[in-house]
């Protein structure tokens, strides 16, 4: 077994406030393998993320808005070393927003991060903000120039959010809302211990098997990615649920595990006795066939303790003609059915043009 040992401790704590950090560092083994390098990160923010006097908004809103709930940073760097470092980012609870007194809470808030324009957390909802990692970088070995990430953040109030002074279960009173914010950190680290995400998840709207809408997730049992293959003695839970009743779910992995029978949850176990990461195929099916968005639950668990809980909307398509194309009363469905026109009135003209039937022709 192969153990690390730093001889001075490369630790990237970047907060708000410190912009710059430069060190050398020197790695040996029992091996007595060293190795050697510089490491240079430039940390850029503009200002701290918060939320006031906002409405709830659906993605496509919040995604078009030039200001407000935005934070961009830039990570700047060069590895001249032979190993991978790797850097993580996570949200920290922010600071109090004068004049307001009401926290909105973690769950409500939606979640987005994009790199150099490419997705990589696409509106999650966690469940807390304490030090929450949400993504994990790298800058590669024996890189002599600078490597530049540029990161833009955002984050919206949920649609689903409830005020209300009379429903016992309300998330807010009026009273609470009109004095509510959120404010949140980023806080980017190289702690060598933490370089791994034990639960993360791949969503896309061209993630479809055999008309089937599916989500991959990863789960793994290590944070440090020295570990990976090394011997362990982990039972890893992962818990997936719909926030209704209206989907159903089966699922496939990379341990060759293949179950079509469909069911409103999954609560699936693995007994890990080495350090891996196992791939998950969720598959989402609507009750009512018809396409649709839907909200899921994933909540982990490593030896009983929960490790990561986080919600996702994600995109659900079905096979129901009619409910796929609005034409939600019977009477238009016979009739668009026939030519599979969206159009009633266009379906109308085809039957009619179709003319007297001939009965002495079968087919």
């Amino acid at each position: 077994m192969k153990k690390i040992i730093l001889l001075i401790v490369p630790l990237i704590l970047v907060v708000f406030g410190i912009t710059f950090a430069f060190f050398s560092y020197t790695i040996t083994s029992e091996r007595n393998e060293i190795v050697t390098g510089q490491i240079y990160m430039n940390y850029v923010e503009n200002s701290e993320i918060y939320l006031t006097d906002m409405l709830p908004e659906t993605k496509e809103e919040a995604l078009s808005r030039e200001e407000g709930g935005i934070f961009s940073f830039t990570i700047e760097g060069k590895n001249t070393s032979e190993y991978p470092i790797y850097y993580g980012i996570s949200l920290v609870e922010g600071n109090p927003v004068e004049g307001k007194t009401t926290v909105i809470k973690p769950e409500h808030i939606m979640i987005y991060l994009e790199r150099d324009g490419e997705v990589l957390i696409d509106g999650i909802r966690y469940s807390d903000w304490d030090n929450e990692r949400i993504w994990v970088e790298t800058i590669p070995a024996g890189t002599n120039d600078n490597t530049a990430y540029n990161y833009e953040l955002r984050m919206w109030i949920d649609t689903e959010i409830n005020v209300s002074d009379t429903d016992p279960n309300a998330d807010y009173t009026t009273e609470e809302w009109n004095n509510a914010y959120a404010s949140l950190k980023v806080r980017v680290d190289g702690t060598m211990e933490t370089m791994n995400m034990p639960l993360s998840i791949e969503t896309n709207d061209t993630y479809v098997e055999n008309n089937k809408t599916y989500f991959i997730a990863k789960v793994s049992n290590f944070y440090d990615m020295n570990e990976l293959g090394r011997s362990a003695n982990d039972i890893m839970n992962l818990q997936i649920s719909g926030t209704n009743s209206d989907i159903v779910f089966s699922y496939k992995d990379s341990e060759g595990n293949v179950v079509e029978e469909t069911s409103e949850t999954l609560d699936l176990t693995y007994n890990f006795n080495n350090n891996k990461t196992v791939e998950i195929y969720v598959f989402v099916t609507p009750k009512n066939d018809a396409n649709g968005v839907t909200d899921i639950n994933l909540k982990l668990t490593k030896n009983g303790e929960v490790v990561q809980n986080f919600n996702k909307y994600i995109n659900v398509y079905g096979n129901n003609f009619c409910l796929n194309n609005g034409l939600n009363k019977l009477y238009d469905c016979i009739l668009a059915s026939d030519s599979l026109t969206t159009d009633v009135e266009t379906a109308k003209v085809n039957i009619e043009n179709k003319g007297e039937v001939n009965l002495n022709d079968t087919a």
